[in-house]
């Protein structure tokens, strides 16, 4: 004859608040590694922003170039007005451009404010993005120890068997 009982593993309270301190420890070093990752983002995203910019501006102050010089011509009679409107509309399409991006730059420095916990303002930037080199070839594979900062990368019960009752053949 076969008998079944229902014996409850080991599970002691110590044990079990020590796990869920260690939880909360590795929750809160994902949110704070969530939070540098996305911060760093939208740094780099500021940069390039600030670069972005630099180009649209330069188009704009070559499209005010452009429009004297083509109503120069006009006047000289090798253009129609026609040439010099598309050269107008062409200059103030540079110059929504520039406006749509200094409207990103503030969005996004006010997103990392957010981030940070502090009042929507500018952020100061030390360096262009020009100044961050570039690796010419790139290695593959990921280093292990960037895998074990992973908080999916981790198996965070693989003994949590132990607090569930167990089937025992008797």
């Amino acid at each position: 004859m076969v008998k079944l009982k229902f014996v409850p593993k080991s599970a002691k309270k110590k044990s079990l608040v020590k796990c869920s301190k260690s939880k909360a420890a590795k929750a809160a070093k994902a949110v704070r590694t969530n939070l540098v990752a996305s911060v760093a983002t939208s740094y780099f995203n500021v940069l390039l922003l600030d670069a972005q910019l630099d180009v649209a501006k330069r188009n704009v102050a070559l499209g005010d170039s452009i429009v004297r010089l083509i109503r120069f011509q006009k006047q000289s009679g090798d253009v129609t007005e026609l040439a010099v409107q598309q050269a107008e509309a062409q200059r103030q399409t540079a110059d929504l451009l520039r406006s749509q991006l200094e409207q990103a730059l503030v969005i996004e420095q006010n997103g990392i404010r957010q981030q940070l916990g502090d009042w929507a303002g500018a952020i100061a930037r030390s360096s262009r993005l020009i100044t961050y080199p570039l690796a010419d070839t790139l290695l593959t594979g990921i280093p292990a120890q960037l895998l074990a900062n992973r908080p999916n990368g981790r198996n965070y019960d693989s003994n949590q068997s132990k607090y569930y009752p167990a089937l025992v053949w008797c």
